[in-house]
């Protein structure tokens, strides 16, 4: 079936004006209406054959945006939070992500909930429980076995205590064969890198060594005996501005090492904790200077998911930027 301009602009039209009823009834606490609209409005998208397919994922995410503002709108009331009305419009928004078939839409929006959740004065633990391991079921499912450890700890530390499940005996598991692979000098340090970089990114607490030595003291009588000795080790490690240096040729050793035993995805891991130390004791251009090495590097080897990975991650850091220098 051929279509005319006028029907593709009546049609862009049509969806422009479901677009403001949608907000519209989102404003009005309509969360029913608002969703089946938007539901509808995306199915409507799906189906209509002559939007391309990179058009038809910029409409979708207008569609997300529209449920993105509503809910900071939320989040940001100066009186006291409808906590029911949040959790509905929370609901409703992440069933709609789920349709779209796009792990890595779902798992950003998702993650900016987590930061507000942990931004929170007063954690429900129980709720925060189901939250975290609700999804870890959904990262599992797709393999991605380094968040889901870093979504256990993390959930160990709001516990402040182990919660004892399935996803947790398989997170030490999987961490522990990880581990095995590496020289004996090198455990500690990837261990300790790993833990610090889980409140790096969530920006949990400023002093990230002290979050390190929190989840070392409430996992030591849970962690498996063939992890014990390597976290033991980690309270011998210190990070500072003057052994820096040193630390920094141990974990571009790591780095070779973990590319040359096929385990790429912990090197990301290592070049956000180098960018986050290499920015603190130094500067941001130097920080920068020293990842574009290693994305030279990873690019000669042919690594292009990791190296899409530091992209991203780039670009966070940019987006941060410019939004703290816009907020000044």
């Amino acid at each position: 079936m051929t279509f005319s301009i006028d029907d593709k602009n009546q049609f862009l039209k049509d969806f422009q004006d479901k677009i403001l009823q949608g907000r519209q009834l989102l404003q009005n606490a309509n969360h029913q209406w608002a969703s089946r609209l938007f539901n509808n409005l995306y199915f409507e998208i799906e189906k209509t054959d002559w939007i391309l397919p990179q058009k038809k994922r910029q409409l979708i995410m207008v569609i997300t945006n529209s449920w993105w503002i509503y809910l900071n709108s939320l989040t940001k009331q100066k009186e006291r939070i409808d906590i029911i009305r949040l959790i509905d419009a929370y609901k409703r928004f992440f069933s709609f992500l789920s349709q779209l078939d796009e792990f890595d839409l779902f798992n950003n929006f998702w993650t900016e909930l987590l930061k507000t959740f942990i931004k929170a004065d007063n954690v429900n633990v129980e709720g925060i429980t189901k939250f975290i391991n609700s999804f870890c079921i959904k990262v599992k499912d797709q393999e991605n076995y380094l968040t889901l450890i870093e979504l256990q700890i993390l959930l160990t530390y709001l516990r402040k205590t182990v919660f004892p499940s399935e996803l947790f005996n398989f997170s030490l598991k999987f961490l522990g064969e990880i581990v095995y692979k590496l020289e004996p000098s090198k455990k500690a340090l990837l261990l300790f890198v790993f833990l610090e970089n889980i409140n790096i990114k969530n920006q949990i607490i400023e002093d990230s060594p002290k979050f390190v030595q929190i989840v070392n003291k409430i996992l030591a009588n849970r962690i498996p005996a063939f992890l014990k000795e390597d976290f033991a080790d980690m309270r011998k490690i210190t990070v500072n501005k003057l052994n820096f240096k040193y630390t920094l040729s141990d974990l571009e050793e790591l780095i070779y090492y973990l590319n040359d035993i096929g385990e790429f995805s912990w090197i990301i891991i290592i070049i956000r904790y180098i960018f986050a130390k290499l920015n603190e004791f130094e500067n941001f251009q130097v920080a920068l200077n020293y990842i574009r090495k290693f994305i030279d590097f990873l690019i000669s080897r042919n690594r292009f998911a990791i190296v899409y990975e530091i992209y991203d991650f780039l670009e966070d850091i940019f987006m941060y930027k410019k939004q703290k220098k816009l907020s000044i």
